[in-house]
């Protein structure tokens, strides 16, 4: 069976035991398009959701804290959210006359911490926060990627993108948010946002449903494009 998202995401994801609960941070997540291994895109959004390695072995076992293994790097197939960015990208260079996308886009959240329900990210991120110094189990720096909460952090993320994607769940994480988009401005000629009817800069997530905002992205990407590619 041929897939609709053949392409492929790879993740570091991270576990913590914390009595009966196991609590998972996600890093360094990437979409594989085509066979290049250079980075063509850059993605901010809030924290890790539903994408998971539930095609891969082991996994089910990982992430109900059996097994000595605490960290699980591997890849899988993209969820809902994933999809949505995976389409905006396809179709923007296919709109540009750019053929297929060939390289990495690389995701960055605010928080790392896996929690489906976005808007309770940031109280599960503050928890999860918690257990660590109280156990002393990581690093704290796990918890989020440099690049969401240092502007030179961010700006060397930026810096080989040909395009950079940004989309957030609504009043979480308003602080951050407000930063990158404050530090976005030095890359604006590269930005693809989908902004919503609120002046908000909507999560891919919904462009599943709320179409008009998917295609506004993916207007913006190939508008983006192809003034790149002049």
């Amino acid at each position: 069976m041929v897939r609709k998202y053949p392409e492929r995401i790879t993740a570091r994801m991270t576990r913590i035991i914390n009595q009966d609960e196991v609590l998972l941070i996600r890093q360094n997540t990437k979409i594989k398009f085509g066979s290049s291994d250079a980075i063509i895109g850059t993605v901010f959004m809030t924290n890790p959701g539903s994408f998971d390695f539930k095609h891969t072995e082991g996994w089910a076992d990982f992430k109900s804290g059996k097994g000595l293994l605490n960290v699980l790097e591997t890849e899988d197939y993209a969820d809902l959210t994933m999809q949505n960015l995976i389409e905006v990208v396809r179709e923007g260079y296919k709109q540009a006359n750019l053929g297929s996308p060939d390289g990495i886009v690389q995701i960055f959240n605010i928080s790392n911490i896996v929690q489906k329900k976005g808007k309770k990210a940031e109280e599960y991120h503050k928890k999860v926060k918690d257990v660590i110094e109280k156990s002393n189990s990581v690093d704290l720096s796990i918890l989020h990627d440099p690049a969401t909460n240092n502007e030179q952090a961010f700006l060397e993320a930026c810096k080989s993108s040909n395009f950079i994607i940004m989309g957030f769940v609504n009043n979480v994480f308003s602080e951050n948010v407000s930063d990158l988009i404050s530090w976005s401005q030095v890359i604006a000629d590269r930005l693809i946002v989908a902004i919503d009817e609120k002046k908000r800069f909507s999560h891919p997530r919904r462009w599943r449903t709320e179409i008009h905002l998917k295609e506004l992205a993916i207007s913006e990407m190939c508008k983006v494009l192809k003034n790149s590619n002049r």
